[in-house]
């Protein structure tokens, strides 16, 4: 598939990710639904990548502490981030502020790696900015001077570099590692970091209420915002470069 219809599509099953999890708040805790979303998500993938998966473990061994920190952003820490935010905030205000993505990979991209903006990606980045302040203040400049941040906002907002963290950091993923691989093994030590605190969730009686509607928010999250969308993002960034797939998360809200 076109590289712009691959992070168009991510874009496309996250929205619905976070519309779901905003929806359901009430049922499952932030913890609970990250941890299922992914126990779903190994179902489907153990059995594709496995035989790859140990064909290709002396170069998963090779770079461990790459994908642990990658699982770590990516998968336990911002997934967590994103479902306690819409605790407190709609699903609309979270991806608004999610959309300041662009800037802090950019920034991250040229810390680490020294990587050149061009003009049309700073015009580019400019414009989609102006356009999630217009939604946030409603078209009245007026407003910037009274926004009041409620939590979740906050919590949002914090999220925004740690996706910006994994993005650039997806660049240095192993290029022998096919998308499927990279995802099951990131994935999988993802789940684990997770167990701890899910451990300490159910410890405090948090619990998640079985319904024809969680069910089917645990296998949507599994397939397309877990599987398909990661498969697609993680395909896409190397190719692209963070800076310029950066620029497709204006699409989320």
């Amino acid at each position: 598939l076109p590289i712009c219809l691959l992070m168009t599509l991510a874009m496309g099953f996250w929205a619905g990710n976070w519309l779901f999890a905003r929806a359901l708040r009430a049922d499952v805790s932030p913890v609970g639904i990250n941890f299922w979303r992914w126990s779903v998500a190994l179902v489907l993938l153990l059995p594709l990548a496995a035989p790859r998966l140990r064909r290709n473990w002396p170069l998963v061994r090779r770079h461990w502490r790459l994908l642990v920190v990658l699982a770590a952003l990516g998968v336990t820490l911002y997934q967590q981030l994103v479902y306690l935010a819409l605790q407190y905030t709609t699903a609309v205000n979270a991806a608004i502020f999610n959309s300041t993505s662009p800037i802090f990979i950019v920034c991250i991209s040229w810390l680490l790696f020294r990587d050149v903006v061009s003009l049309r990606q700073v015009v580019g980045i400019s414009l989609s900015m102006a356009g999630a302040l217009a939604i946030v203040t409603h078209g009245e400049l007026a407003v910037l001077l009274h926004l009041h941040f409620n939590p979740g906002d906050l919590v949002a907002l914090g999220s925004v570099p740690v996706w910006g963290l994994y993005t650039v950091l997806l660049k240095r993923r192993p290029k022998e590692l096919d998308a499927l691989v990279f995802l099951a093994a990131i994935s999988a030590l993802g789940w684990v970091l997770m167990i701890p605190f899910y451990g300490w969730d159910l410890a405090t009686g948090s619990h998640m209420r079985l319904t024809p509607a969680t069910l089917a928010t645990a296998i949507y999250m599994g397939v397309f915002a877990s599987v398909l969308a990661f498969v697609f993002w993680n395909s896409a960034v190397p190719r692209v470069g963070p800076n310029k797939a950066g620029l497709f998360l204006h699409l989320h809200p």
